[in-house]
């Protein structure tokens, strides 16, 4: 998804990508998330991954940034019926505070061309969180046009894109054209994992 991109264009013509990136969503806020967590999420879109973590979890605090209007009004329909929810009408980059939160949910496409764009994001997070959790949605590798395996592709952005913020990444679930990569600060053993479990539960959330 191009970065000035609303969700409410893009997920029109990725259905069934997005039925296996909620799988995969599913699965993480599943086994990562409790109740009583502080969540942050950047580039909230039409709220989408808010309503999956409403579902499993009542968050101490969950806040979502979007400056889509579209998106923003939706989102706010959703304040008055989740527990803790926030929404903010805010550039995610230029928002500085990241002290206060358990898990961030950073959902845009990444490619390692455009990986700079996040420089000052990135630093900003390492720098201020509490390092346990980040995850982040990415479009940084497609298994049709990428000649390396999946275990060589992901040690190179881990090495060349992540390390540098003194952040790791733990677990990779990717499909035949993109992936979600879960970071944290403390280097371990990366897992990749090909993901192939449909979810449409998502659908019954799209405004």
């Amino acid at each position: 998804m191009e970065l000035e991109q609303s969700q409410l264009v893009y997920l029109q013509s990725r259905k069934k990508s997005y039925d296996l990136k909620y799988g995969i969503l599913n699965h993480i806020i599943k086994e990562n998330l409790k109740d009583g967590m502080n969540i942050l999420e950047l580039f909230g879109g039409v709220g989408l991954t808010s309503c999956l973590i409403q579902k499993k979890i009542i968050p101490k605090k969950q806040e979502v940034l979007e400056i889509c209007e579209k998106c923003i009004e939706i989102l706010k329909r959703k304040e008055k019926n989740f527990k803790n929810f926030i929404v903010k009408n805010q550039n995610a980059f230029s928002f500085d505070d990241y002290s206060d939160y358990d898990y961030i949910f950073i959902d845009n496409a990444f490619t390692l061309s455009k990986f700079s764009i996040f420089d000052r994001l990135f630093n900003r997070i390492s720098k201020m969180n509490k390092g346990n959790i980040i995850l982040t949605e990415t479009g940084i590798f497609n298994l049709r046009f990428n000649k390396k395996s999946p275990e060589k592709h992901f040690e190179e952005v881990n090495d060349r894109f992540i390390k540098k913020y003194g952040l790791f990444i733990k677990n990779v679930y990717y499909t035949s054209n993109f992936s979600i990569i879960h970071l944290i600060k403390n280097k371990t053993e990366m897992k990749i994992e090909k993901w192939t479990a449909l979810d449409k539960s998502w659908r019954m959330y799209v405004p």
